[in-house]
Formats: C-alpha cells, structure tokens, sequence
C-alpha cells in the first residue's frame, strides 16, 4: 500500500495498491438505510456479510494506516492536520472490531455537498473494482462557497483516499455513468483516538 500527498498542507490522502480479495456483488443483502429521507438511499446498496479473507486483508492495511496517521511528523508535513487535531493523532489507534462498509452506488447517484459531523476523524474510502470515470470523492472549495473541485479521488480498483475531518473537507459524490461505483468505507471516529494512554 502507498499513501500519498494531494495537495500541500491538504488533509487528504490518495491511496494505492491497496488489493483486496474479490467480493460477490449479486449478494447484496441489505438497503442502505442510514436516511430514508435521503435521495442517496434509493440509490446506495450495501453488503454486510463479508468474507474472512476480505476482513483479514482490510485490517492488516488497517495497521498500515494507523502507522502512518500516528507518525509524529504528520502534523508537521501536513499543517491542517496539526492545526485541527493538535497531536492527537499520534493517540489513533486501528479498530479491529469495526468492520468496512460495502457499498454499492448506483447510476444516478448523489451525495450533495457536506462537511462530515464532529464525531468523524477520518474516512477511509477504496475502490473495490475499476470505477466509472467522474465518480471519486469530489473535494470542494471551502465552506462550498462555490461548486470548485480542487481535487477528485481516483477510480481504479486498489486505490481510494484517506480524508481527515477539517473545516475544509467540503466533499460530494456523483455518479452519473450508466454503472455502478463500488467502494469499501470505514469512518474513524474520535472515540478511536485513545486519548487516555
């Protein structure tokens, strides 16, 4: 797996060689039922029965990821995260016990423009197959004030993004091909901080 920078200072990382063993997308065995209000669900599947081999692979990656997010030279080569997390970082600690969401976005899917809750630390997002183009993670300008994509999250299968929650993590999701967009994503939450070591 590599991990590298996107823009200076950005809090956002694009992921790479990050294999994984082949999921069985005709299984899918639950709704995406986070909001039923949202135009997102109608158009977002999710597998939640996911194989040993699957899990085993995403967690040793898992300890990759937390190596390099409590490196202390982290909050000095990316200045944002300094700024926002102010060393807490290096207290992040890889949750075996979580287990990565596999979703399923369909054509015409949406995810309007937002700015994930205070809760979220960071998102791990990987494509799990060749992705239609124009379907990464779109990082927008600032407070989205306007609709300027200063960086877009690649498509090929084993790559994906590391974002770290920030005031300037403005992101949406688009997928306006006639297929489908397959991603494994684990949100880290400050509770995997442990701030009491």
């Amino acid at each position: 797996m590599q991990i590298k920078e996107t823009i200076k200072h950005y809090p956002v990382f694009e992921i790479s060689n990050f294999n994984l063993p082949k999921i069985n997308f005709d299984q899918t065995d639950s709704s995406y039922n986070e909001n039923l209000l949202s135009s997102v669900s109608n158009k977002r599947t999710e597998i939640t029965d996911l194989p040993e081999n699957f899990l085993t692979q995403w967690h040793a990656y898992g300890k990759e990821i937390q190596d390099f997010i409590t490196n202390p030279a982290l909050k000095k080569d990316c200045e944002e995260i300094g700024a926002s997390w102010f060393g807490r970082n290096e207290k992040f600690r890889w949750n075996k016990a979580e287990t990565p969401r596999i979703l399923i976005d369909g054509p015409s899917f949406n995810m309007m423009p937002h700015i994930d809750n205070r809760v979220v630390f960071c998102v791990l997002i990987i494509n799990l197959e060749d992705n239609p183009a124009g379907t990464g993670t779109q990082m927008l300008s600032p407070f989205g004030r306007k609709e300027e994509v200063l960086y877009q999250g690649p498509t090929l299968k084993g790559t994906g993004i590391l974002m770290f929650n920030s005031w300037n993590t403005w992101h949406k999701i688009e997928n306006y091909s006639n297929s489908n967009r397959y991603i494994a994503y684990q949100t880290m939450s400050i509770d995997d901080l442990n701030l009491n070591n």
